[in-house]
């Protein structure tokens, strides 16, 4: 009993520290409103202008990885290189990087599905309304768009490539994309009983739930500890980590709710089975697409981006594909090489788009 109430005591200091996520926020920081299931919430982005407000000037939507936030294309610039390189030969009107639930300074949802991958991309067309409402659009579904997923990123960036439609989504620039190829097997069994599978996976989740409060705990006590940002950084760079990268991805941990937002996003991840593949959607998608992976990536192997590749590009041979691998990046080249990340990408914007 006297260890209960000690436990208990602790949480309630730990949790009166916690602040809401607007008082965290940036002076460039911004905030669009998001309908998701029964429930609305505040998306936080981050906003680059381009060079041109035309309507026929794209918009880059940028969507980070696991674990990460808008700062993965602050660090060195990259969102602003790749506005910067792009619009030499593509109009690009304005880029915006958001958080998605359970990361960064996105409003933590109450319901465990809007930590869903779906409405994850349901946030990604908010922001997009709300910077074409600034833009002056009078419509704000027409402007075209350019999605820049990254790791975890790239299974939102496919699902709103469905969601915009070939007219609008332009290109896709993938980056060290965590996204298995899919064999036409497994994507048909997959396909044939998605209700089946998400009963299983709702039976797992009734058992994993009872856990959520020792791994909140467990999450408090390893956020805390500098050595574990900087340790878990610098794995997936090869060079030293800028040091404003701990900066980042650590103070969302400030914010009221993020430790049950984290966990609630590990427990949806089990209602992702079931549903249609990534690359089943990018496939569909029918724009072109870029993929950029590290060599050295020690979270995603970069053989994994080479067979993805193979499998879009077979899929679909009227649609271009193409893959590089970056010699001596590790698995953020938007963080590690911005130049070349920037390089690249408006490289083949030119190829495929000017």
């Amino acid at each position: 009993a006297t260890l209960i109430c000690a436990v208990v005591q602790n949480q309630i200091r730990y949790q009166a520290k916690l602040v809401p996520h607007t008082e965290v926020a940036d002076e460039d920081s911004r905030f669009a409103r998001a309908q998701l299931l029964d429930e609305s919430v505040d998306v936080h982005y981050k906003q680059v202008d381009g060079t041109t407000i035309s309507t026929k000037g794209a918009v880059a939507l940028f969507l980070h990885g696991f674990g990460s936030n808008t700062s993965s294309f602050e660090v060195n610039d990259a969102m602003r290189k790749f506005v910067q390189e792009s619009s030499t030969s593509y109009p690009i009107a304005a880029a915006a990087a958001y958080d998605r639930p359970g990361f960064g300074l996105t409003e933590r949802p109450t319901r465990l599905e809007n930590f869903t991958d779906s409405q994850a991309a349901v946030c990604g067309l908010a922001v997009l309304r709300d910077v074409c409402e600034q833009l002056g659009d009078d419509d704000k579904s027409q402007r075209p768009v350019i999605l820049v997923g990254h790791s975890a990123g790239a299974a939102v960036a496919a699902i709103l490539a469905e969601m915009l439609g070939v007219e609008r989504c332009q290109a896709i620039v993938l980056l060290a994309p965590s996204i298995l190829p899919s064999s036409s097997k497994s994507t048909t069994a997959t396909t044939r009983s998605p209700a089946a599978l998400r009963v299983v996976a709702r039976l797992f989740l009734a058992v994993f739930v009872r856990l959520l409060y020792p791994l909140q705990l467990f999450l408090q006590r390893l956020v805390a500890s500098q050595a574990f940002w900087k340790t878990g950084l610098q794995g997936s760079w090869v060079r030293p980590i800028d040091p404003a990268l701990v900066t980042g991805y650590s103070r969302p941990s400030m914010i009221t709710g993020w430790d049950v937002g984290l966990v609630r996003y590990l427990l949806a991840r089990l209602l992702e089975i079931g549903r249609r593949s990534s690359t089943s959607l990018l496939s569909a998608c029918g724009c072109p697409i870029l993929i950029l992976h590290g060599q050295q990536d020690m979270l995603v192997p970069v053989s994994n981006s080479a067979s993805l590749q193979k499998f879009l590009s077979a899929a679909s041979r009227e649609q271009t594909v193409q893959f590089e691998s970056l010699e001596n990046v590790g698995h953020s080249p938007q963080e590690e090489v911005a130049d070349v990340f920037a390089a690249r990408s408006a490289a083949f914007l030119r190829e495929q788009l000017a």
